[in-house]
């Protein structure tokens, strides 16, 4: 679920942001009860191979959070022109608005 939903056009990966969470919820929950029982230790990798696909799609989702309104800004243009020339265009202000995104968060990270 996780990953159909954060391939899909905006405001479509919210849900797959709120299965991310439950999966890590779901997770924990299923090491925590897997080291209690002796016979549940084989589960534990294939938990910990989940978690780490999980992480995988947390770190493909941050850069998607920060600019989920360029992202949408984006996703409108596109859906409004017609000519190549639009498209790039889109495209155009899709990467000034996320540099410009990026940098102000990173001079915010360095004080």
């Amino acid at each position: 679920m996780t990953m159909i939903g954060l391939t899909l056009p905006l405001p479509w990966p919210a849900l797959g942001l709120a299965a991310m969470v439950v999966s890590l919820v779901v997770a924990i929950r299923g090491i925590a009860l897997a080291r209690r029982t002796p016979l549940a230790k084989g589960v534990l990798v294939y938990l910990a191979m989940g978690l780490g696909l999980l992480g995988m799609f947390a770190v493909y989702s941050i850069p998607l959070l920060v600019t989920w309104g360029d992202q949408w800004e984006y996703q409108q243009c596109m859906s409004q022109t017609l000519t190549i020339e639009g498209q790039d265009d889109c495209l155009a202000q899709l990467e000034q608005a996320t540099k410009s995104d990026w940098a102000r968060i990173l001079r915010q990270l360095r004080g």
